[in-house]
């Protein structure tokens, strides 16, 4: 073989070695400047970032049912107090106006009073109320506190 055809068939390998290698810095297979650094930065995060626990599902509460009202009255009056129990001893704790309409969930012993909330906090004189219903549906609340 010539020294011509040598140089030739080194040359050919050398520029095909020399284009496998742009090809692969091309494709990110090559080693970069840069690669050193973002493994580093990726193990950093990686430190950082807690594993997450796989939460568990838990049975979610069967829904309490509301207590629906025993009826509905309106206000008859311009400016009614509404109190923390069943008597004017009671501190207000809110005020209604006149055509105000409220749900009654219970009564006081005597019917006087009536409260307006499922919780059993509120109450309004019933003399201060045009109650649309039969009164002796209504439930007789517990005592007061």
């Amino acid at each position: 073989m010539t020294n011509h055809r040598k140089i030739r068939r080194a040359s050919g390998t050398l520029f095909l070695a020399l284009a496998l290698v742009l090809a692969a810095q091309a494709c990110g297979e090559g080693d970069s400047p840069a690669e050193p650094e973002a493994l580093e930065e990726a193990e950093e995060v990686e430190e950082k970032v807690p594993a997450t626990a796989t939460q568990v599902p838990t049975a979610r509460p069967a829904p309490t049912a509301t207590p629906a009202p025993a009826g509905f009255a309106t206000v008859t009056y311009d400016l009614v107090n509404l109190r923390a129990g069943p008597g004017t001893d009671f501190e207000v704790i809110g005020q209604v106006v006149l055509g105000d309409e409220l749900p009654i969930y219970a009564q006081n012993e005597d019917g006087s009073w009536f409260v307006t909330d499922e919780g059993g906090q509120t109450w309004i004189a019933s003399w201060l109320l045009d109650f649309d219903g039969d009164i002796s549906t209504v439930p007789v609340a517990p005592a007061a506190p």
